[in-house]
């Protein structure tokens, strides 16, 4: 275990020049008021192994002054001690102190002692209103915000305050647990008393607050489930409808199209094979098939007729079904005038839609 040797922060190899030193220098006793001299005696004492002695003389030192080397010498001695809570607390404060001016490696060998201590110990941060006073288990601890607070595994009562309020919390905390407790002052809803002199007049009746829109009437769930009309079920079929037979007419115009380029030169084969009007009389095979093209083509001419024919009725009957007039008429005005003449009377009944 190393341990910082005098006050100019020399660890370790310090040992030997102290071994070398007079005995008289060791032994000049602790009635002397030399921070320095009780400093060295607290070292000799704790690399002899009396670290409950070493731990007293560090702790007048520590009640005179807070330096960082005393911190980290009462860190070892706690964490040999079994006091992790104690040690982790020295560590923490020594190295928050440690002067740049040091070697790395005593900053690292008593970063590792913090680390050590913090594994068997509980880390909370205590977050609560600014200012407010901070008190585990009753014992006062400061003013929020706190950080790093070291505490033994266990259950422990939190509780802030700041004179008018006051808020508590039990928490339940682990061997190497780091936590933040939240404590937040209960909010007290503002007095809604009217005052004394405040009478409300009668009959008054708020007024409509400009800034909020009026809400709409909830859709009833029939209106959302209702089934569309009849009127939409026939405009969507003939829409439809009407495209189908399009897009049929175009197709077989362009098939008529194809096979109207095919029978001119099979009508030129069939001349040079046979002549002028010979396929009447020839069975040909260019002839032949000079015909089956011809009534194919025929053919196909009649379904492009049938097709532009049920393209416009579809189209016309759709257009119709969509601008027909809603069932909902409006009602019928009714005028009466009476009449007399020299023959007769009567009332004349006119009737508008």
């Amino acid at each position: 275990m190393r341990f910082f040797g005098d006050r100019i922060l020399r660890v370790g190899v310090l040992a030997a020049a102290l071994a070398a030193a007079p005995a008289a220098s060791a032994q000049t006793g602790t009635d002397s008021d030399d921070p320095r001299v009780i400093y060295e005696q607290a070292t000799e004492l704790a690399r002899a192994g009396k670290l409950d002695e070493a731990r007293q003389l560090y702790l007048e030192l520590w009640q005179r002054q807070k330096t960082y080397d005393t911190a980290l010498n009462l860190a070892q001695i706690a964490f040999a001690n079994g006091d992790y809570v104690s040690a982790a607390e020295y560590a923490s404060f020594g190295l928050d102190q440690f002067p740049p001016s040091e070697r790395p490696r005593l900053r690292e060998h008593f970063g590792q002692l913090l680390n050590d201590s913090q594994e068997k110990v509980a880390t909370v941060t205590v977050r609560a209103p600014e200012g407010a006073e901070i008190q585990i288990d009753g014992r006062p601890r400061g003013k929020a915000p706190l950080s790093r607070v070291f505490l033994e595994p266990g259950t422990h009562v939190f509780a802030a305050s700041n004179g008018t309020d006051r808020t508590t919390r039990e928490v339940a905390l682990a061997r190497g647990n780091d936590v933040e407790v939240a404590l937040a002052f209960p909010r007290v809803a503002p007095d809604a008393t009217p005052a004394p002199d405040a009478k409300p007049a009668p009959d008054a009746k708020p007024a409509p607050d400009a800034t909020t829109p009026p809400t709409a009437a909830p859709e009833s769930a029939s209106d959302s489930a209702r089934p569309p009309s009849l009127r939409t079920v026939l405009v969507l079929t003939g829409t439809a409808l009407t495209t189908a037979s399009l897009a049929a007419h175009v197709g077989l115009r362009l098939k008529a199209r194809g096979l109207d380029d095919e029978v001119a030169p099979l009508r030129r084969e069939a001349i040079w094979a046979v002549g002028e009007g010979g396929c009447a009389q020839s069975s040909d095979a260019t002839c032949s098939e000079l015909a089956d093209t011809l009534d194919r083509r025929d053919r196909t001419g009649g379904w492009v007729v049938g097709t532009f024919a049920t393209t416009v009725v579809f189209g016309a009957a759709t257009v119709a079904v969509a601008v027909w007039p809603s069932k909902q008429r409006t009602e019928a005005r009714m005028r009466y005038t009476p009449w007399v003449t020299a023959r007769g009377a009567g009332l004349a009944v006119e009737r508008s839609f």
